[in-house]
């Protein structure tokens, strides 16, 4: 498997999604959260209450076009 690398900042994102124990047994809630590879910065982060392919997308439309909006 090839190693990704980034050279500068916004080249590479990658994304986590991390299970959090709600107080409540057997419910959990899901923090999404999108890291520049290059500094390991947090670029975005939101939380749900169902895992879901739609968050990925809703995270990841939202902060690219913030992101790069500033750029241009």
């Amino acid at each position: 498997m090839q190693e990704l690398k980034a050279y500068r900042k916004n080249q590479v994102w990658m994304m986590d999604i991390t299970w959090l124990k709600s107080p409540v047994t057997g419910i959990w809630y899901y923090a999404y959260v999108i890291e520049d590879l290059y500094d390991r910065s947090i670029v975005a982060w939101m939380i749900f209450e169902n895992e879901s392919d739609v968050h990925n997308v809703i995270i990841l439309c939202d902060n690219y076009l913030d992101t790069f909006q500033e750029v241009a």
